[in-house]
C-alpha cells in the first residue's frame, strides 16, 4: 500500500473500497455522515386528481440517502407505507377516490427526519350520459352561467337559450359544453400554461384540450375544470359583471361551486310558447282534449267549455304554469311522485313547487311535456277509457305522449267572475251549514 495516503493508518471504523493507480492499491474512505439529514421542501404536484390521473409527490432534502413515502386516507388511515426516491409516484386510481395526507421520511444513517404534510382529493369523473342539455348555476352567487355577447358571464336565471348549454361526452369523460343560443363553445382563452384569472369565453369549435371539461363533485356541489390545467376550475366573480374565469382551486368556496338543472330531452331543449297565452291541449294519439273533470285530469271530446281551456303562464327558468279557466285550478302531479302511473291533478292552490311547472319540447310534429320533477317521464293519455291523464316514461314517437297546443282568445275577467262566483258559493253554503 501506499504509506503515505493520508488516513492509511487511522484505526477507526470506516468504509472503503479500493482504486488502483500507478500500480498502487490506494484505499478510498469515506466518513459516515455526523448529522441527520435536513429537507427545505415537499411537494404533490397538484391538489385534485382524477382517477385516469398520476399523483406525483417531490421532496428536497440534503444528506439524505434513504427515502420513505406515507400516504394516509381520511377515515381508513395508512394506505401506503413504500421506500423510494426523492421523488414518488403513484395511480390515482391504485389509491381510489377520497380524501388524503402524505409526507416523506428522509434519512441516512445518522437519523431522519419526517417532512410537512401535503394534502391532495382523488375523485371520479362525473358521467351524466354522452348528451344533455343544463343551466349552470353558480351556488355562490346565485346566477347562472351566460353566453352574453361571445363573453360568459353570470345573471339572474331567465330561462332562455342563452342560459341553456348542451354537454357532448368526450372519450375520456370530459365533456364540451356548447350554447344552445348560438353554438359557440365554452372556451378557455389560453391554449396551455393556463393562469389565474384566464377568461371563460364563447368560441368557436376547435377541438383543442381548452373547449374540453372535467366535472367533479365535491362538497354536494360541482367543480369544472378545464382539460388544459390541472389546478384551475371555473370560478365566478362575487359581484358585477360576474365575470367567469379560472382560479386556482379552494374548496368550499361558492364561487367555484355549481349545480346542474337538466332542461333537455336527448338533443331538445325547452321550446318558448310565448309570456302568457290561452290554449287547449289536444292529444294525437286520442284525438281528445286536456279537460279537467272535477279535480282530475283526463281526456274529453272537444267542448270548448273552460273546463279544456288553460292559462300557461312563463317562469324565470322557461318552464309553464298552467292554469285552469273552469276554477283556477292547476295542473299538478300528484304528490311530486316520479313514478310511471303518477296521475295528473287540477289542484286548486299554486304550490311553486316543481311538479306544478312543466317544459314543452317540440319533437315528432308534437310537443312533449314533461314536469320538472322528471328527468325522463311525460304526460301520457291512457289510449282508452277513462282516459286518465298521467306520468310515463317517455316513448319513442308514441301517440298518447304527442299534444298539439291549440292557442284560443280568452280573457281573464271571464276567469276572474268565475273564481268570484266560485268563492262566493262557498262562503253560502258555509252560511247555511253555519244555521
Amino acid at each position: 500500500m501506499d504509506q503515505n495516503w493520508p488516513r492509511g493508518s487511522a484505526c477507526k471504523k470506516v468504509t472503503h473500497n479500493y482504486n488502483k493507480f500507478w500500480g498502487v492499491i490506494r484505499p478510498n474512505f469515506s466518513e459516515p455522515p455526523s448529522d441527520p439529514p435536513t429537507y427545505s421542501n415537499f411537494w404533490v404536484d397538484h391538489y385534485l386528481f382524477d382517477l385516469s390521473e398520476t399523483v406525483s409527490f417531490t421532496a428536497v432534502a440534503s444528506g439524505a440517502d434513504n427515502y420513505t413515502i406515507g400516504i394516509d386516507k381520511t377515515g381508513v388511515g395508512r394506505v401506503v407505507t413504500e421506500g423510494c426516491g426523492s421523488t414518488y409516484t403513484i395511480s390515482a386510481d391504485r389509491l381510489g377516490a377520497g380524501e388524503y395526507s402524505a409526507y416523506m421520511t428522509v434519512a441516512n444513517s445518522a437519523g431522519y427526519v419526517d417532512t410537512y404534510k401535503v394534502y391532495f382529493v382523488v375523485v371520479e369523473k362525473c358521467n351524466f350520459g354522452d348528451k344533455f342539455s343544463a343551466r349552470i348555476q353558480n351556488i355562490g352567487t346565485g346566477c347562472y352561467i351566460t353566453n352574453k355577447d361571445s363573453k360568459i358571464v353570470g345573471a339572474p336565471e331567465s330561462g332562455y337559450n342563452d342560459q341553456i348549454w348542451f354537454f357532448n361526452k368526450c372519450s375520456d369523460g370530459s365533456y364540451t359544453i356548447m350554447s344552445q343560443l348560438d353554438g359557440l363553445m365554452m372556451d378557455d382563452e389560453w391554449d396551455s400554461d393556463v393562469p389565474a384569472g384566464a377568461d371563460i369565453r364563447a368560441w368557436s369549435a376547435t377541438g383543442q384540450d381548452k373547449q374540453r371539461f372535467n366535472i367533479y363533485y365535491m362538497d354536494d356541489a360541482f367543480y369544472i375544470r378545464p382539460a388544459n390545467t390541472k389546478t384551475l376550475v371555473v370560478d365566478m366573480g362575487a359581484g358585477e359583471p360576474y365575470n367567469v374565469a379560472c382560479y386556482n382551486l379552494s374548496r368550499n368556496a361558492g364561487q367555484q361551486k355549481y349545480r346542474f338543472d337538466m332542461v333537455g330531452m336527448g338533443d331538445y331543449i325547452p321550446y318558448g310558447l310565448g309570456d302568457e297565452f290561452y290554449a287547449q291541449l289536444r292529444c294525437q294519439g286520442t284525438n281528445l282534449y286536456v279537460t279537467n273533470q272535477s279535480g282530475n285530469v283526463a281526456g274529453a271530446v272537444a267542448t270548448a267549455d273552460d273546463s279544456q281551456i288553460w292559462k300557461f303562464m312563463r317562469q324565470s327558468n322557461g318552464a309553464y304554469v298552467i292554469q285552469n279557466t273552469l276554477d283556477g285550478s292547476y295542473i299538478d302531479v300528484e304528490n311530486s311522485n316520479d313514478a310511471n302511473k303518477t296521475n295528473f291533478l287540477s289542484y286548486n292552490e299554486y304550490t311553486g313547487n316543481r311538479n306544478q311547472q312543466f317544459y314543452f319540447y317540440e319533437m315528432d310534429n308534437a310537443f312533449y311535456i314533461k314536469p320538472l320533477i322528471s328527468n325522463t317521464r311525460v304526460m301520457d293519455m291512457q289510449s282508452t277509457a277513462p282516459y286518465n291523464v298521467a306520468l310515463w316514461d317517455k316513448g319513442n314517437d308514441w301517440g298518447p305522449q304527442k299534444f298539439d297546443v291549440i292557442k284560443v282568445s280568452h280573457s281573464d275577467d271571464n276567469m276572474s267572475n268565475r273564481l268570484r262566483h266560485r268563492i262566493l258559493k262557498d262562503i253560502n253554503m258555509n252560511s247555511i251549514m253555519n244555521q
